[in-house]
């Protein structure tokens, strides 16, 4: 089959509290987006990005543990899990 194709991105900082820096070791072909989840699977926020850095206000939320994923052109996933203190 093809080659799996994965998206190589740093999240930080881990844990964070009021903003989350995203940084792709490659920069990403297109656009790009981010959803941020709860444990749950709830839909807390997202976004669409063209640059390789974004940043996701974390403010007023709930500490614990959520996930963050990432989806590309090429329909490639990545997961990072975040914890909010």
């Amino acid at each position: 089959g093809a080659p799996e194709y994965q998206i190589n991105v740093q999240v930080s900082p881990n844990p964070a509290r009021d903003l989350l820096n995203i940084q792709f070791d490659t920069p990403a072909t297109g656009q790009w987006s981010w959803k941020l989840l709860s444990t749950a699977g709830q839909l807390i926020s997202k976004g669409q990005q063209t640059s390789s850095s974004a940043s996701v206000t974390l403010t007023g939320l709930p500490q614990g543990l959520y996930f963050i994923a990432f989806s590309d052109a090429n329909g490639s996933l990545a997961v990072r899990k975040v914890v909010v203190e």
